[in-house]
């Protein structure tokens, strides 16, 4: 049957019902008994994120003003009421497959209109449907053949991507092709151009898509059997939700749903019809109605007319294919044309006289028919069954039954129009197409081979669960040529280009390619194609089966492997049966031997035999070959040139089956160059390069072996540790290559004060050792010591210049000081460098004091890495006093370390060890914005302007990481760099490295001040001073200490004020203690004092009180 598409609308209006059935109507809404987990739930979320298709008319849509629109809408308005709820519409997601896959993530609570499937029910929950129809199928008006989907199998048939359809075709009549749209108005499109052979979807969305794009080529060619149950969708992340849908669908009443379905179609919501039937009577109805319109037209012109054409009329009709028959509407028949009469072996007649229904077709059949005109008198649309009838071939027989309500020239109903057609054939072949198809699937689902099936375009349509598993993608994913994302790209040309070849062509084919399993590895496939033909040889694509052959692959690799590592490895091969005779060699084995293999097969391996291992040696070997069936070892043999070289051998035995030995197989290389290298590798490692004594390494190993000695034998051992002093200047001055020849001479000299038994190593740079074993007498060590130290003090001649050097030696014994390696080390480590405090050129022994601050120094250093993070470190702020005025204007800022079990510890003893470990960096850049946050906190707080003087160290200076981040953090606070003072060390400015001038640079254009600290004390020089941009000379407390009238302390104090006044610098004095000092320095001209006359260093919290007494 054909429609035109300007027809589809008022046809497909009257198919859009409720399902009554599944949500409970009533005329009052039924309270909303919510549970106490579902009232929380709301309260919870009061806006509820809701997906939905934003061009999906008239279910659902946005129009022009982005306004949600249609059948849902409605129903979602009616349940904001109902719940008191808020719908966050999403209308971001441009395509529905969009809002699946957001759904999928649970990034959506809840969907609008959607039709339960297998897939979406993984991860929805979907309520009884609240809108029912069905979806059709869609030509242009030549191809209205295609009417089934079975008859779409091959075509190209247009869907919405995502839409409920495309997933029941994908798993249930996977020989279509799809063709994805966008939407439903695309998916027609494409039907409408000719680029699709047919649309498949929902009949009201389409009727609406057809009559607004005015698509008037497009016809109903059939229906399906997939019905469009739209429900609402929760996420199954809320079950509550679930619930609390369910209630509020319940609630809507029917005169709610009538009046959403009267606002959309203005029809009144009736049961649904099969709408396929009434494409395929349609006409056949228009047909009777002309029919019968010009029978009663000739009957007014002409009685005899009216005969003839009631005849003719009655020939068409007894001659139709369908049977047709008229009743009135008490069901008495008035016509019943002979194709069903004939079919049911009931004369015309028969129907026509009878009155009593009962007696003429049996109890059910006539309760059937009585029923059905009942109800189709009772609604305006044709109505539409299915009966079993058996017919006078004794056969049951399937009849779709349509009956519609006739009407007079006044409209009045008369009576009732019946049309059935027979369609037990066409059953009995979709049957038999399902079963063949179960059938199928079951062969391919139970198969082990992956199986594909590809239709008359090349597109591949179905796939079984065996291929996806492999691949670990969906039928959708693979659909088409998705497939090929699988293939390795090295083989995707080559495999895709042979595949299209003998497609072409309707040859079989077979093909290896590499195809990518859903762990991510890439397996070798096997891949078998068929050509698939119909009962009538015409082409309908391919079949194929696909096995995994990578072992197979692996194991042919690995032949061509071994025959290629045979013949092209630098390692030879021999191989000897079982009464030793050279069975086959490779050409490696005459690379290194010599012999070709015509003078080495047949002989024996003795042939090869150097004479450097005795009768014993091959003793051994065959009787460990016979034990064990393997030996691998070292073998010096002879070449055939007669030059002997060493060989790494292996030997195998491979035994028969009965145990017995069938042959054996000897690899072996060449290893006379590796064994040299080695012995160089063992030299190098264990001496040193420069000077050839024992390196760090081999002076352990002696050590530790002498120290084992003299535990067994019970004698004492001394360790001397040697430092060259001024070595460095040497090398310096002189160069690298000075500086080597000085350490090599020094070597020899050092060796020639030991006896043999003894062990001189250098470790590194100008440090030497000194091992002395089985010492009797403590004097020998003396006397060594001293020979070192005299020999090491001569002049050294380099190349026409002479250096000159001394010696410091530490000096420790076993076992008086320590009984490990590490110890006795680090002993003599601590006294070399007790020697060099005492003034070098001498040696010292170890005492305990040195191991006892060693180790207090050790701890201190310990405890300091964690001192910051524990915050044990505290600032201390001392007052710098206007001598004049009395005003506190400045103070020092002064670290001190509360340990949490010694208590207070001194600057003086943790300030050298963080320089010396670098922590100094950590600790300094701490107090620079410790003390700056404090001073930005007393201006803002206090109204108390002040600058805080911060002691910055060399090493911090030489570090160079600090002063863009101090500068940066003064900007971050607020706070002028006016408020900071700098103070550095005289011995600081004798360095004249750019890299210090420029930091101090930066440091005077932040607007920050520099003070030099204790000047007078160290290296001082008035060239520096005008250098650089100083603002303020310290004078030491060493000189304000012992301040006194004519006193030479004062002289000097005097002095540096005049210098510094000279040179425009302020004058600050340390160590003010009484108020003669703090008045003699005030009439020397000093600008500010600090001592305990003042105060002594104090927390914040008591600085603060002692800047409001002043």
């Amino acid at each position: 049957m054909i429609l035109r598409a300007t027809f589809f609308l008022p046809f497909f209006l009257l198919l859009f019902t409720s399902l009554s059935h599944a949500i409970p109507s009533t005329n009052t809404a039924p309270k909303l008994n919510l549970t106490a987990q579902e009232h929380n739930w709301l309260k919870q979320h009061p806006v509820i994120n809701l997906g939905i298709d934003r061009t999906f008319p008239p279910y659902e849509w946005l129009d022009k003003d982005n306004n949600y629109q249609g059948f849902s809408a409605d129903f979602i308005r009616l349940i904001e009421q109902r719940l008191n709820i808020k719908f966050n519409i999403i209308k971001n997601k441009d395509t529905w497959n969009d809002v699946l896959d957001a759904a999928k993530k649970n990034e959506l609570d809840m969907l609008s209109c959607l039709v339960k499937t297998p897939e979406r029910a993984q991860y929805l929950n979907f309520t009884p449907p609240y809108i029912s129809s069905s979806a059709v199928i869609i030509t242009e008006q030549g191809n209205t053949h295609i009417s089934t989907l079975q008859r779409l199998a091959g075509k190209q048939v247009a869907v919405s991507k995502g839409h409920y359809v495309q997933e029941l075709l994908i798993r249930y009549h996977p020989q279509i092709s799809l063709v994805l749209a966008k939407n439903i108005p695309e998916a027609l499109q494409l039907v409408a151009t000719g680029r699709a052979d047919a649309f498949v979807g929902d009949v009201m969305a389409a009727s609406y898509a057809i009559k607004n794009a005015n698509l008037l080529n497009l016809s109903l060619a059939g229906q399906t059997s997939f019905q469009s149950q739209f429900s609402l969708g929760t996420s199954k992340q809320h079950p509550e939700l679930y619930g609390i849908m369910q209630k509020a669908l319940a609630s809507i009443t029917e005169q709610e749903r009538a009046s959403i379905y009267d606002h959309w179609n203005n029809l009144k919501v009736t049961q649904g019809i099969n709408y396929e039937t009434v494409v395929q009577y349609s006409l056949v109805m228009l047909a009777l109605f002309i029919l019968f319109a010009y029978w009663i037209y000739r009957l007014k012109r002409s009685e005899q007319a009216r005969k003839n054409s009631e005849a003719k009329l009655h020939a068409v009709l007894d001659n139709a294919p369908v049977g047709i028959w008229l009743s009135d509407k008490d069901s008495s028949y008035v016509f019943v044309n002979d194709t069903f009469c004939k079919s049911v072996g009931i004369a015309e007649n028969d129907f026509i006289n009878c009155t009593n229904l009962h007696s003429l077709m049996g109890d059910e059949m006539a309760s059937s028919c009585l029923a059905s005109d009942q109800a189709c008198l009772a609604q305006d649309t044709p109505y539409v069954s299915q009966e079993t009838l058996p017919f006078v071939d004794n056969k049951e027989h399937t009849l779709e039954i349509t009956k519609t309500k006739f009407r007079d020239a006044d409209g009045k109903t008369v009576g009732i129009i019946g049309v059935s057609m027979d369609i037990t054939e066409r059953q009995q072949a979709d049957l038999k197409l399902q079963q063949s198809e179960a059938h199928f699937r079951f062969v391919a689902e139970s198969a082990q081979a992956l199986i594909w099936m590809a239709n008359t375009d090349k597109l591949c349509f179905w796939f079984n669960k065996v291929w996806l598993d492999f691949t670990g993608r969906t039928m959708e994913q693979e659909y088409g040529n998705g497939w090929v994302e699988g293939v390795h790209p090295d083989d995707l040309q080559r495999c895709f280009g042979y595949y299209i070849e003998h497609f072409d062509r309707h040859k079989p084919f077979s093909m290896e390619y590499r195809l990518k399993r859903h762990d991510g590895e890439y397996r070798w496939i096997s891949d078998n194609g068929m050509p698939r033909f119909d009962a009538n040889n015409q082409f309908e694509g391919y079949i194929g089966s696909c096995f995994d052959i990578t072992e197979h692959k692996e194991m042919e690799a690995s032949l061509q492997l071994s025959a290629t590592v045979y013949e092209h490895t630098s390692e030879a091969m021999m191989l000897t049966d079982a009464n030793n005779r050279i069975l086959a060699v490779n050409p490696a084995f005459t690379t290194i031997t010599g012999y070709t293999a015509t003078e080495a097969i047949g002989q024996q391996p003795k042939l090869l035999q150097s004479g450097r291992q005795d009768a014993q040696f091959y003793q051994e070997m065959w009787q460990i070959l016979k034990t064990t069936g393997t030996w691998q070892g070292e073998v010096w043999n002879r070449h055939k040139d007669g030059h002997h070289f060493a060989e790494q051998m292996t030997i195998n035995t491979i035994f028969s089956d009965a145990g017995e030995v069938k042959q054996r197989v000897t690899l072996f290389s060449d290893i006379t160059e590796k064994k040299k290298a080695n012995e160089l590798i063992w030299q190098q490692a264990n001496f040193d390069v420069l000077t050839h004594l024992p390196n760090r390494h081999m002076f352990h190993d002696r050590l530790e072996q002498e120290l084992i000695k003299s535990h067994r034998e019970n004698q004492t051992l001394a360790l001397l540790f040697i430092d060259l002093d001024r070595f460095k200047e040497v090398n310096d001055t002189l160069g690298h290559e000075i500086g080597d020849l000085l350490l090599i001479q020094a070597a020899q000299r050092i060796t020639s004060c030991v006896r043999e038994s003894d062990t001189v190593a250098r470790l590194g740079g100008d440090e030497f050792t000194v091992i002395l074993p089985e010492i009797r007498d403590g004097a020998h060590i003396e006397h060594i010591a001293n020979a070192i130290i005299d020999t090491l003090a001569q002049p050294f001649p380099l190349n026409e210049q002479q250096a000159y050097i001394s010696a410091s030696i530490g000096i420790t014994l076993y076992p008086d000081d320590g009984d490990t390696l590490t110890q006795l080390l680090k002993n003599a480590d601590q006294a070399m460098y007790r020697a060099k405090n005492l003034g070098r050129n001498r040696s010292s022994y170890f005492t305990p004091a040195m191991q006892e601050a060693a180790q207090k120094h050790l701890q201190i250093l310990n405890d300091l890495r964690s001192a910051l993070s524990e915050q044990q470190l505290q600032l201390y702020y001392q007052p710098i006093v206007d001598l004049a005025t009395g005003e506190i204007h400045k103070a020092e800022a002064l670290i001190r370390w509360m340990h949490p079990t010694r208590g207070m510890i001194s600057p003086a003893d943790f300030i050298p060890i963080a320089e010396d470990s670098g922590l100094i960096i950590e600790i300094g850049n701490w107090v620079f914005k410790e003390a700056a946050r404090q001073a930005k906190q007393w201006i803002d707080l206090h109204d108390q302007t002040i600058q805080i003087s911060i002691n910055k160290s060399p090493v911090q200076f030489h570090a160079a990481n600090d002063q863009s981040v101090w500068l940066a953090y003064l900007q971050e606070l607020g706070l002028s760099g006016k408020n900071i003072v700098i103070e550095i060390t005289e011995g600081l400015l004798m360095e004249t490295s750019e890299h210090i001038i420029e930091q101090l640079l930066q440091y005077r254009d932040a607007g920050i001040q520099v003070s030099i600290d204790d000047f007078g004390t160290g290296y001082s020089s008035l060239s520096y001073l005008n250098k650089f941009d100083i603002d303020y000379l310290k004078i030491d407390q060493s000189f304000t200490r012992n301040l006194a009238p004519n006193s030479n302390d004062l002289a000097l104090s005097e002095a540096i004020i005049v210098m510094a006044q000279k040179l425009g610098l302020k004058v600050i004095a340390e160590g003010i203690e009484t108020e003669e000092q703090r008045q003699l320095l005030l009439e020397a001209g000093c600008d500010f004092g600090q001592g305990y006359l003042f105060s002594k260093p104090v927390p914040a919290d008591e600085f603060i009180k002692l800047l409001n007494q002043k």
